[in-house]
């Protein structure tokens, strides 16, 4: 099966999904990017990419006093059609979506979203903005959401419920309309992540031993593995049963 994604730029916690994928099918991502729009990070791809790619040109567009960053490109339609897909995945609400699943609703190819908006992540948006997504959930075929805040948001915007597939991945961001309960106890800390050089996993731990300093029945827990998974167990051996991973 031949697949293409369309995507702005290369992200950390992308990649590792999209080599996920290249395992099951022959995958090609066209970037319009290769540095992300806000320059935040150092390496924007997170690990190396076992899946072919290249670059379309494209512009970006900002306009600071509306908070409005869009990645902009024309012409990709030409760039998807030498590989031939027999799916297509978009993984932005900007302009350069349009073109994509236009061609695949032209060529009869799967057409799908990679929905990582929720309801209130965007609370700025105004019905314009609203109203333009309507449109592009109306026009993909169906949708991968970043955790339930993510489907249910694009159920709002109209997408057929059997048609959204929940991941598995966490989402980041949670609503202040619904906080989380009262605990009791002790507080408690989670990392979840790759431990690898640029998440400072042996730095957390450090950190974290100067709040025990503070607050001596407090815990943490790492869930993830990677390259420096032997240096920060090794930094959280003397903390015995309040670091878990």
């Amino acid at each position: 099966m031949k697949f293409v994604v369309v995507a702005n730029n290369p992200l950390p916690y992308h990649t590792p999904i999209l080599n996920a994928l290249a395992d099951r099918v022959d995958l090609h991502v066209i970037y319009m990017s290769s540095h992300h729009p806000l320059g935040s990070f150092l390496d924007p791809w997170g690990a190396d990419p076992r899946f072919s790619y290249s670059f379309h040109p494209g512009a970006r567009l900002g306009i600071p006093r509306f908070d409005l960053r869009l990645q902009v490109s024309l012409g990709v339609s030409r760039a998807i059609s030498r590989h031939r897909p027999d799916a297509l995945l978009v993984s932005s609400w900007g302009p350069l979506t349009w073109e994509p699943l236009a061609w695949a609703r032209a060529h009869q190819c799967a057409g799908l979203i990679w929905a990582e908006s929720t309801s209130w992540s965007g609370l700025f948006r105004g019905r314009l903005s609203e109203a333009l997504r309507r449109r592009v959930v109306g026009t993909a075929s169906g949708f991968v959401a970043n955790g339930t805040a993510a489907r249910n948001y694009v159920i709002e915007l109209g997408a057929p419920s059997e048609r959204v597939v929940t991941s598995c991945l966490p989402s980041a961001i949670f609503s202040p309309r619904h906080p989380s309960p009262a605990r009791s106890g002790p507080p408690r800390f989670l990392f979840v992540g790759r431990l690898i050089a640029s998440k400072q996993p042996v730095e957390l731990i450090g950190a974290f031993r100067r709040v025990l300093d503070q607050v001596p029945d407090a815990t943490l827990t790492i869930v993830g593995a990677g390259a420096e998974g032997e240096r920060a167990e090794l930094a959280a051996r003397s903390l015995g049963a309040s670091v878990r991973f």
